[in-house]
């Protein structure tokens, strides 16, 4: 798959984003959907970039608890849901 692929792909994930005034379960689901296509293209092309994907598709934000494995890096944030601190 090719760059061009991956745009037109976050564009439509885009086009679907859940708005602010949707049940927040639906926004967080929407985004592990998102997550989980994102982690499908990586397997495709050794030159794909996760954070520009994600931002591209408006995913940018962590689900709390969530970890991922691409390549060398994982990541945790549990500090961080659609920008805004977690309560505890």
């Amino acid at each position: 798959m090719s760059k061009k692929h991956f745009v037109a792909i976050a564009e439509a994930l885009r086009s679907e984003k859940p708005g602010e005034n949707w049940d927040p379960n639906k926004r967080v689901q929407w985004m592990l959907d998102v997550r989980a296509i994102a982690r499908v293209l990586a397997s495709y092309n050794a030159a794909f970039d996760l954070e520009r994907f994600l931002t591209a598709a408006g995913a940018d934000q962590f689900v709390p608890g969530e970890s991922r494995v691409f390549g060398k890096a994982q990541v945790y944030d549990n500090a961080r849901i659609f920008g805004k601190p977690e309560v505890r």
